[in-house]
């Protein structure tokens, strides 16, 4: 569990030991660059970042910095120093990229010394690429009702992607979304000028959209599996009419979501990976304590409300001593649950 308390020593010796555990560009250093939040060495970073910027420009693949990459070069003129990995973005459909060139480039990753795997889904291609300890994440976007869609559901229209800024960064030339101030208000909200290496948690809520988002899922769902822990698969367990555990059963998942809905139920809570026990009972509790005080509060705004209340919580404490040992506004409390269904109030 990572507190949020640790010092940039603590850090440092994390990206050592990573190190010596891998050569930095394996599949079980992408892994850990997944599950644990480690800051960027800045200079391999930089030297991952030129080598990304030369492959991607000898295949004639435009691409432009986006997110925590594109707020560092615009508003700090380098990487954020709490960042934890590189930001690229490609949007399917404009400047000649199509979603047949994928396949190429990550080939061309790989044999430039990346470990580099592709994800399809719905929204987009998710081909994430580890070289040097530095994790890499290049989103090719599928233009969705004249947008694409970046986490945790945030809208960006296409038009910011269609005619992109040059700017100068770690003394390369690199394209940034046009205007580069629309789109980093649009990901970041109004205060994205403002450097947050904390207190951020309550603008990433504020962008959630209560409205379904367009694709075949349709739902905040899919971004959450994909940008906070897209290694996790679910768990489960087999119990007997008992409640006694069952080894070795033949398990067939036709959509467990669905077959609640079947069965009548309008809404589904649902965790993304396995949950600290005294966060979650405070999350579910004040869910049930804000529509009880009014029944007609809608279930995504109730439960957005525990989430803000639980950020503000002191945090998780030791048993024995009492000694706060992380905060509970790091995203590993509050980030995993959504409500898959409605969202609306009970009296819908």
């Amino acid at each position: 569990m990572l507190s949020v308390t640790e010092s940039s020593s603590d850090f440092d010796q994390e990206r050592e030991e990573r190190m010596k555990a891998s050569d930095g560009s394996s599949e079980a250093a992408l892994e850990r660059s997944l599950s644990e939040w480690i800051p960027l060495d800045v200079a391999a970073a930089t030297v991952v970042l030129r080598e990304a910027k030369q492959i991607l420009d000898n295949l004639g693949v435009v691409f432009f910095l986006r997110q925590g990459t594109c707020l560092g070069a615009i508003r700090d003129h380098g990487f954020i120093p709490w960042d934890d990995d590189i930001d690229l973005g490609s949007v399917i459909g404009l400047h000649g990229f199509s979603e047949k060139s994928v396949d190429r480039v990550v080939a061309a990753f790989r044999k430039n010394g990346f470990f580099a795997r592709a994800e399809h889904q719905d929204q987009c291609i998710y081909v994430s690429m580890i070289k040097l300890a530095v994790r890499t994440d290049w989103m090719c976007y599928r233009i969705i009702d004249d947008s694409i869609f970046h986490y945790p559901g945030t809208r960006i229209p296409v038009r910011l992607l269609t005619n992109l800024k040059e700017i100068e960064f770690i003394g390369e030339k690199f394209y940034v979304p046009n205007p580069p101030d629309e789109y980093l208000r649009l990901k970041y909200g109004e205060e994205w000028m403002i450097p947050k290496k904390t207190g951020f948690e309550k603008d990433v809520l504020d962008l959630i959209p209560e409205a379904p988002l367009p694709g075949r899922a349709g739902r905040l769902k899919q971004f959450l599996i994909k940008h906070v822990m897209p290694w996790r698969t679910s768990r489960l367990r087999i119990l007997n009419h008992k409640g006694e555990p069952v080894t070795g059963a033949d398990i067939v998942v036709a959509g467990l979501g669905r077959a609640f809905f079947y069965a009548g139920t309008r809404s589904i809570l649902v965790s993304m990976w396995p949950v600290e026990t005294t966060s979650a009972q405070k999350l579910i509790n004040g869910l049930f304590r804000y529509q009880k005080k009014d029944n007609k509060f809608a279930r995504a705004r109730a439960f957005r409300n525990s989430m803000l209340d639980l950020i503000d919580d002191p945090g998780l404490k030791e048993s024995v001593s009492g000694k706060i040992i992380s905060s509970y506004a790091h995203p590993l409390f509050w980030a995993p649950f959504i409500i898959v269904g409605e969202s609306g109030s009970n009296a819908n």
